[in-house]
């Protein structure tokens, strides 16, 4: 079998550009309301003005988080429909609503299944770079929500919606309530991620690492997962996606799924999974595919190749009746 290898390419779509350069004008959102070290300043509202105000009526623009103090999140955020600019994360934002049981509530209608409700969103961009600069951290402070329990509405950390030819690197996610990142888009690559959703956190389940979902051309490569459940889970409607050099610690796996989830429809092709290592005492499988019983679909061509694993209870596992 021969998989096709990701690369990002360009090709006719609505915004044909280049990735901002070092020239490109700096919407700093101190400029635009937010404020540091201060819990009951939400900066989405500054995250927002910039976006709005500077990043999309100045071309080539750079959407400036600083590396100054710390800076809360309040409610979830989504920048859309705009192409050819840049996010430089380079603080540190702490979600701040969910430090008590009731907090989450809003939530509840930013989406209405699992997967779906979501904190910080970006959709229908194009020509897009995330830098965090290996310096930027997005704490999502989980432990509240974990002690919640369940999995319905707890939020996805990061996610990315109809992404194309763009790249995301250099970012830390922590602490996720559920997963740290889902990725869906096209021609997206992923790389120097540090993702940390401890595995020994009461009722820490479900905080994958990076999982592609409605994605299709998605390179996810050297990065480290520290992860309380599966490391990457190649989610439904997904092809040709390449995994590379991934670290997974402490994770359930490098994993396929799971896919038909109450008797739903999925398809997944085209996945290769290369060159990672898995360790931990608390790993608890390898290379793993997992559907339920009662979807419909297929998984097909993929590919498990030269994965290093340590200490691992399951090192290959394939179960069509996941649940």
């Amino acid at each position: 079998m021969k998989l096709l290898l990701v690369t990002i390419v360009s090709f006719a779509v609505s915004c044909l550009a280049a990735i901002p350069d070092k020239q490109s004008p700096i919407c700093n959102i101190l400029n635009y309301g937010a404020q540091t070290n201060n819990p009951d300043s939400d900066v989405a509202v500054a995250i927002l003005n910039a976006f709005n105000k500077c990043v999309k009526t100045k071309k080539k623009s750079t959407l400036l988080i600083p590396k100054f103090g710390v800076f809360y999140l309040n409610t979830p955020i989504v920048l859309e429909g705009h192409c050819d600019w840049k996010l430089h994360w380079l603080g540190t934002i702490n979600l701040k609503f969910m430090f008590n049981d009731t907090s989450y509530l809003p939530l509840k209608n930013f989406g209405a299944t699992q997967g779906e409700s979501s904190v910080f969103v970006l959709k229908d961009i194009s020509h897009f770079e995330l830098d965090g600069g290996k310096v930027g951290v997005f704490d999502g402070h989980g432990e509240s929500w974990w002690n919640l329990g369940g999995s319905s509405y707890r939020p996805v950390l990061l996610k990315t919606v109809m992404v194309q030819h763009s790249i995301i690197h250099g970012l830390t996610l922590k602490n996720s309530p559920f997963w740290s990142m889902a990725a869906g888009g096209r021609y997206v690559d992923i790389y120097d991620m540090l993702i940390s959703s401890p595995s020994n956190a009461g009722g820490s389940k479900n905080v994958d690492g990076i999982d592609p979902v409605n994605a299709t051309h998605i390179y996810i490569h050297d990065s480290i997962i520290n992860s309380g459940d599966d490391c990457i889970a190649v989610k439904n409607n997904v092809s040709f996606i390449e995994v590379a050099n991934v670290i997974c610690n402490h994770s359930h796996g490098l994993s396929i799924g799971s896919v038909g989830i109450r008797g739903s429809f999925a398809n997944i092709s085209h996945v290769l999974i290369r060159d990672s290592i898995m360790y931990g005492n608390e790993t608890t499988n390898g290379a793993r595919v997992k559907t339920w019983d009662g979807g419909s679909g297929s998984v097909s061509y993929i590919r498990f190749d030269n994965i290093t694993l340590h200490d691992v209870y399951n090192p290959i596992i394939v179960d069509a009746k996941y649940w």
